[in-house]
């Protein structure tokens, strides 16, 4: 399934052919395009490439890959939270500051979309 993807408008803003983002980002015409249709899902490195290249995070170039990666670890975060139980140590009371933080950077992220 295709996910939604900035790649192209923001190439097109910049008057950029598929052929000289490539040549920026040092790989193929072909994957570009694939990423443009959110055929293909970037790799780490050529999403920081992107990042030089348009000064916009992966985050902003790809909002439904972002969202469905959110959505899995926030499931795996919601699991993390149940198995702590009822515990009250310093561990654990660590733990669920972070796990508040994620849900409140998730929950902010929902809203700014």
């Amino acid at each position: 399934m295709p996910h939604l993807t900035y790649v192209r408008r923001t190439r097109r803003r910049w008057a950029l052919s598929q052929s000289e983002l490539a040549l920026l980002l040092g790989t193929s015409q072909s994957i570009v395009s694939r990423l443009e249709g959110g055929e293909s899902i970037p790799d780490a490195t050529l999403a920081f490439r992107l990042q030089v290249v348009f000064g916009h995070s992966p985050r902003a170039l790809f909002p439904g890959l972002y969202g469905s990666v959110e959505d899995a670890v926030m499931a795996n975060a919601a699991k993390l939270d149940r198995s702590l139980g009822e515990r009250q140590d310093y561990a654990t009371q660590t733990k669920r500051r972070l796990l508040t933080a994620m849900a409140h950077r998730a929950g902010s992220n929902r809203r700014s979309a």
